[in-house]
């Protein structure tokens, strides 16, 4: 249980700030004034923002899951091993970020909405 207490507490204050800023960006003074366009707008920047960080941890999770070996047996010994093990065998682009593209996809259309 303790990677997910510590990754969701992070990506949802990743997510709160990036929408925070980009309603800043885009000029926003009080939330009378707020436009549902502007409020799209933030909601997918919020999404692009939290893909970077939200891909590895979807990606270390997968992989976790996907064991079937006994814990002892097991090629990855928990989350920090499986982060160091991706990030030496394949490399932080290639291997610690695949599958970036899709969480982009997913997020981007999902925090517009």
């Amino acid at each position: 249980m303790g990677p997910p207490l510590i990754t969701v507490p992070l990506i949802n204050s990743i997510v709160f700030a990036s929408y925070e800023f980009s309603k800043r960006q885009l000029g926003v003074v009080s939330d009378d004034e707020f436009t549902f366009k502007q409020s799209m707008i933030s909601g997918m920047f919020a999404g692009l923002v939290n893909s970077f960080v939200l891909s590895p941890i979807e990606l270390v999770k997968c992989r976790l899951q996907i064991q079937k070996e006994s814990k002892t047996n097991a090629y990855y010994k928990g989350s920090f091993d499986c982060v160091r093990k991706i990030v030496l065998e394949e490399g932080l682009r290639n291997g610690l970020f695949k599958g970036m593209m899709s969480t982009i996809i997913r997020e981007v259309p999902c925090y517009a909405g």
